[in-house]
């Protein structure tokens, strides 16, 4: 079978359906790594948990590991699926797309910044990589949401769900 050379994951006017895998990286004080954008538009931080799109040919492990070192120069062990978001954006070309991320949830292995080749950007600014306690980002991703009216910047429900999982399995990770 010939392999396609162009990424058909990533939405456009033909095909507006876009699929990315997202992480939750965790470290042993339980904070999460995230980007944040200060006051980036109508004074509003964001904050974002890293997000890639996934490459063809490539399995969502191998995706996770690239994504991982490209924007937040760390390495982490995989824990758990968390489950997966689905929510809407313009692209470029201004067609809405249907965005599906797979979560995962990551805890820390080791960390190296000098290892960032592709950090996330908002709006041309790139982010800031910080590590915060779930329950402040959880409140954060609801309120920035609401504010910016944009779907794909609200992942507090998977944020809920890998406390849950941080809770319920303490000892065992």
């Amino acid at each position: 079978m010939k392999e396609i050379d162009y990424n058909y994951f990533i939405g456009n006017k033909k095909q507006p359906f876009h699929l990315s895998i997202g992480v939750v990286v965790f470290n042993d004080t339980r904070q999460v790594l995230c980007s944040h954008f200060p006051k980036v538009r109508d004074n509003c931080d964001i904050y974002s948990l890293m997000r890639e799109t996934i490459r063809p040919n490539t399995s969502l492990e191998e995706n996770l590991k690239r994504g991982l070192m490209e924007e937040f120069g760390v390495e982490a062990i995989n824990i758990q699926f968390i489950g997966t978001i689905i929510s809407h954006f313009i692209n470029w070309e201004g067609v809405e797309i249907e965005k599906t991320t797979i979560y995962f949830l990551c805890k820390l292995e080791k960390s190296d910044q000098s290892k960032i080749t592709h950090p996330d950007k908002f709006e041309k600014q790139l982010g800031i990589i910080e590590w915060q306690d779930i329950n402040f980002l959880i409140q954060k991703m609801k309120e920035q949401s609401e504010t910016l009216q944009k779907t794909d910047y609200d992942e507090s429900i998977i944020l809920e769900r890998a406390s849950s999982y941080i809770n319920n399995n303490e000892n065992n990770i």
